[in-house]
């Protein structure tokens, strides 16, 4: 590219107005971190059965998809943080009054994830001593490989409670628009993980090195990011006990987290429950294919939902401001370039997966043309709906999507009970689909139009 060229897509790029802007990089650095995890799974997931075992290579798989599962340990805090942050930031008052906010707000979240990671701690250690066979949470395990799955989900959980307070980084920064330091962070651990899963596989490292080589490296990852961060933004670091001293700080934060918490478990039940009732409907081996093919789509619908991270954070940010000529504005402008994304996207994969699972993804049989079918429905849908989302979040309306989620989530848990054995693991994407057509789309759709029908903020 000619340095005129340069120097045009360069005065381009400042026409643009600030909120966008944040958006954007945040959406391309997510991106980019995003590909650095699929690389990851891409990769070694042939190599990874191979070492592995059908058996062990599901419980990874399983493993993996829990790493999103369980991002409601923080019972809503960091999302609570997230919004306060955005407010603090988009209010009138000097820096020095922004800086004491938004510090008030890192300490409190800080204490509140030390606390809920020692509780989760507590539960896992009773449920290794009281369970007669503890890894029967990841299905029907053979008994050779009982004691090196019990070490993995052992790991997993400590390394998943130690990262709570590092993952606050990562809110605390998309809240406050600087979004592009989380993308920096999962790029930088997904190449560090690149390096380390060959290094365990080909050392026998097993389950446990596995849970090392990727969980284990994300959270020395990002903890090391908040804290540049933080030093970065002229923060102090972060100074939980102090929080104490603020009993009404914390007290709020919980409240205001409980209801996000509450919209987490229902999406999380809802869309990553897959996981565990395929496994126990089917088999660890029967999930394991399913994950290979599965974890494509989920690849792409993170991608574009990555893609719109900032969103969240600008849509409050506008409304913070009473700029909701530019709410209107972005959200068709995001509607349309996820659609269009998404369905380019899922119309490749329709063609290449059918050859690809076998060689080189390594699954065991191609998979059908229903499942293939159904989760590029799915995966768009899903796009569309995290640019809804992302405007109501953003305006804090939590309480009335939690009675949303909480419905579409008891009839997908239920239908995927009841078709996974009928129509194999299809039938679990199928119930997701469903629910979320029949109860959330026409939810949102009522929430948004009514929001946005004037340009006063009668909300909340």
């Amino acid at each position: 590219m000619s340095r005129g060229a340069v120097t045009a897509v360069g005065r381009a790029w400042q026409r643009i107005d600030a909120r966008t802007r944040h958006a954007a990089a945040a959406g391309v650095f997510g991106v980019l971190g995003r590909l650095g995890g699929a690389l990851v799974v891409l990769v070694y997931a042939p190599m990874a059965r191979e070492v592995l075992g059908p058996e062990r290579f599901g419980v990874w798989m399983m493993l993996t998809a829990w790493a999103t599962l369980f991002a409601f340990a923080d019972l809503g805090v960091g999302n609570a943080a997230l919004n306060r942050v955005t407010a603090a930031l988009a209010v009138g008052g000097d820096d020095d009054l922004r800086r004491r906010q938004v510090s008030a707000t890192v300490d409190a979240a800080v204490a509140c994830t030390i606390v809920l990671g020692l509780l989760l701690l507590a539960l896992a250690a009773a449920w290794a001593a009281l369970a007669p066979v503890p890894s029967v949470i990841a299905g029907p395990i053979a008994p050779g490989n009982r004691a090196e799955v019990d070490t993995a989900l052992a790991l997993f959980v400590v390394i998943f409670a130690l990262g709570l307070p590092a993952a606050l980084g990562q809110k605390l920064q998309l809240g406050a628009q600087d979004g592009q330091w989380a993308g920096w962070t999962q790029l930088v651990s997904s190449v560090l993980s690149l390096a380390a899963v060959p290094l365990v596989l080909h050392h026998g490292g097993g389950l446990p090195g596995l849970v090392l080589a990727t969980q284990g490296v994300s959270l020395l990852v990002q903890a090391a990011s908040a804290l540049w961060w933080l030093r970065r933004r002229g923060l102090p670091r972060p100074r939980p006990l102090s929080a104490l001293r603020t009993p009404r700080r914390l007290e709020g934060l919980l409240v205001e987290g409980a209801a996000f918490f509450g919209l987490q478990l229902a999406a999380a039940a809802a869309f990553q429950s897959d996981a565990l009732i395929v496994t126990q409907r089917l088999g660890a081996e029967v999930y394991g294919d399913y994950a290979v093919v599965q974890r494509i789509y989920l690849l792409v619908g993170a991608g574009v939902v990555t893609a719109l991270a900032g969103l969240w954070p600008a849509f409050g940010d506008a409304w913070q401001r009473q700029d909701v000529a530019w709410m209107r504005r972005t959200l068709r402008r995001a509607l349309l370039a996820a659609g269009l994304t998404t369905l380019g996207a899922v119309l490749l994969l329709q063609l290449l997966l059918p050859g690809w699972a076998v060689h080189p993804l390594g699954a065991q049989a191609a998979p059908g043309p229903l499942l293939l079918a159904l989760l590029g429905a799915w995966t768009i849908v899903e796009a569309l709906g995290a640019v809804c989302a992302a405007l109501l979040n953003g305006v804090n309306l939590i309480r009335i999507q939690l009675a949303l989620a909480a419905t579409m989530a008891i009839l997908a848990v239920a239908g995927k009970w009841w078709a996974t054995p009928l129509l194999g693991p299809a039938g679990a994407v199928l119930s997701t689909l469903l629910a979320y057509v029949l109860v959330s789309v026409p939810g949102q759709v009522f929430l948004i139009r009514r929001l946005l029908a004037t340009p006063s903020r009668p909300m909340p």
